[in-house]
């Protein structure tokens, strides 16, 4: 893997903060800070993951997919995981944005 030197100023009670922390996780707090880059990367690749998906659903939905009423759904979930026979939620008609 290649790396890159970056500077980091930080305040000085969040870096004694984060030496403590570190300190009582078994880490460096250089590797604390690379594991926590990583991970709100991660987080927040997800939540504009999430947000795409939701806008193109929206666009779908504006051109005229179908749509179901929540309460019928989750009616129809909770039947067929407990082994009923349930009919499928029927498709409502939605008021255009």
């Amino acid at each position: 893997m290649t790396t890159t030197v970056t500077t980091l100023e930080l305040p000085t009670k969040l870096k004694r903060r984060l030496t403590v922390l570190a300190r009582k996780t078994g880490q460096s707090p250089h590797a604390w800070i690379i594991d926590a880059v990583a991970e709100r990367l991660e987080r927040e690749e997800a939540r504009l993951a999430f947000i795409d998906a939701a806008e193109a659903a929206a666009v779908t939905m504006d051109a005229g997919d179908e749509v179901f009423a929540a309460d019928d759904v989750h009616e129809w979930l909770r039947a067929k995981v407990q082994g009923q026979a349930f009919r499928r939620p029927a498709p409502v008609r939605r008021a255009r944005r």
